[in-house]
C-alpha cells in the first residue's frame, strides 16, 4: 500500500529511491552519519505521506551494508 500511495502522490518517479540512495550515502559517511539518521525520521514522520517506510528502507539498507545501529 505504502508503494501504491507514493506511487500516485510523488511527482518525481523516482524521487524516493533518490532520496534514499542520498541517505544512505551519507549514513556511510562518519561525519554524517547522526544527520543521515535524524533527516530519515524526519521524512518518514511527513504527513503528506510522500517519504513513509525511509527510515526502515534505510536501517535495512544499512545493515546489509554493516551494523548501522540508529539511536532513537
Amino acid at each position: 500500500m505504502v508503494n501504491r500511495i507514493r506511487k500516485y502522490l510523488s511527482t518525481e518517479p523516482f524521487l524516493y529511491q533518490e532520496t534514499l540512495e542520498h541517505l544512505i550515502w551519507m549514513a556511510k559517511q562518519p561525519a554524517a552519519k547522526e544527520y543521515a539518521w535524524h533527516r530519515a525520521k524526519q521524512l518518514d514522520a511527513d504527513l503528506e505521506c510522500l517519504w513513509v517506510g525511509i527510515k526502515d528502507d534505510l536501517i535495512k539498507n544499512m545493515k546489509e551494508i554493516n551494523d548501522f545501529v540508529p539511536r532513537n
